[in-house]
């Protein structure tokens, strides 16, 4: 697709014509990746990630999605009532409060 020219403003702003934003599926704000090659500049458009979620994106974390999904595709799985899962979300909230108490008291005080 070719388009005609456009201008920078003194505060280096760019604005894309309206057919390559939607050819692009660019309907809100977006970011992007600058290259200068041996041609010019090249923007690709990249997925901006908020700081409070990118603990979601991580190697462990999309890993453990994958297993996930793995095991629902082999079949895997068992069903509970909002009841059940609301009793396995208290004891594994407790046993995560046991463990950190006992690290606690095993930790070395520290000399000052």
């Amino acid at each position: 697709m070719t388009l005609k020219p456009i201008a920078m403003s003194r505060t280096g702003r760019l604005t894309l014509p309206a057919p390559a934003r939607k050819e692009l599926g660019l309907t809100d704000v977006a970011y992007f990746d600058v290259e200068l090659t041996e041609e010019g500049i090249l923007l690709r458009p990249v997925t901006a990630i908020p700081p409070e979620d990118a603990w979601a994106y991580t190697p462990k974390v999309l890993a453990s999605i994958q297993r996930g999904l793995e095991d629902i595709a082999a079949g895997r799985t068992i069903r509970m009532s909002p009841a059940e899962l609301d009793a396995y979300g208290d004891a594994a909230e407790a046993a995560r409060e046991a463990e950190a108490a006992k690290k606690a008291k095993n930790a070395k005080p520290q000399a000052s």
